[in-house]
């Protein structure tokens, strides 16, 4: 029997959900809609590709192009997308489950929710399979100041119970000087184009990581007038990508659908090909700008 394949989001997965007796929640019902799936049974645990990538948060693994490894999308017919991004026009063929909730805060959280919720005679994740997933939520939500809600202090209690250890999760995030100055150079170009929509960009000829870009948007909310932030540069695969973050007041998800990406309510992001960073900035602009005087920016 072919063993399914399940993408789990942009946060780290584990092996250990299986067919069960949970309490009496939303939870459940998922769980039930699994197994009534015909995929799982007692005695057969899921089989996830462990896919280490908590830290690029532009990733969606329901949009097959972005994922890390892609291939994987073809072993097997038996595809579950777990994530919380919203549906895009790019989706797999044919998946036996699609668990798409945009108000959680990360694919993380979806799943220790799944545990959370299982029956007490299976094994538990363990220390290293728990700290990912916290780490995942304390990325996505930029240590629970962002898209945090009461079930994500649950799912972070859990994890914690089950030895998710903090202090390895701020070892694994610490940054370099390097870092640190190459993102305060890009904040050093930020400018608003309408209010309290700040854009900031690298330069043409210089490339950027795309991590990098990620934490500047999130650095850029924490300043005074910054209802949504915008960081533009040049990847490493030639394209020009655009960070985008809010306090949820803007819906970023919306703005970059208008530029081919996607993503969530405030946490989304595109890739342009073909263009100069110069030429992907007027093209943001031009879009805030007609955003602005719909009024549908908030």
């Amino acid at each position: 029997m072919t063993q399914p394949t399940y993408s789990l989001g942009s946060e780290p997965p584990t092996t250990h959900l299986k067919n069960g007796k949970g309490r009496n929640t939303h939870c459940q019902q998922r769980l039930q809609t699994i197994g009534n799936t015909g995929l799982l049974s007692n005695s057969l645990s899921i089989k996830v590709f462990k896919i280490f990538y908590a830290f690029d948060i532009a990733i969606k693994l329901h949009k097959p192009s972005m994922i890390p490894a892609p291939e994987l999308m073809d072993v097997s017919s038996n595809v579950v997308i777990i994530d919380h991004h919203r549906r895009g026009q790019e989706f797999p063929d044919n998946p036996v489950l699609v668990y798409i909730e945009p108000y959680a805060s990360s694919a993380s959280e979806l799943i220790t929710e799944l545990f959370e919720y299982q029956s007490n005679d299976i094994d538990t994740i363990n220390k290293i399979e728990a700290t990912a997933m916290l780490a995942g939520i304390i990325v996505d939500t930029r240590n629970f100041s962002l898209r945090t809600g009461s079930r994500t202090f649950d799912a972070a209690s859990y994890l914690q119970s089950n030895g998710a250890d903090t202090v390895l999760i701020q070892e694994a995030l610490k940054e370099d000087l390097d870092t640190y100055l190459e993102r305060s150079h890009l904040l050093e170009t930020m400018e608003f184009v309408v209010p309290g929509m700040a854009v900031v960009n690298g330069a043409d000829d210089r490339v950027y990581d795309t991590v990098l870009a990620a934490q500047t948007a999130d650095t850029m909310l924490s300043m005074e007038d910054v209802e949504a932030s915008f960081v533009i540069t040049k990847r490493t695969d030639g394209r020009v990508g655009i960070s985008a973050r809010s306090l949820s007041k803007v819906n970023v998800q919306r703005i970059m659908e208008k530029l081919g990406g996607g993503g969530h309510l405030s946490n989304a992001a595109t890739q342009i090909e073909n263009v100069s960073v110069s030429e992907a900035k007027k093209r943001l602009e031009d879009v805030l700008k007609d955003e602005e005087e719909k009024g549908e920016t908030r």
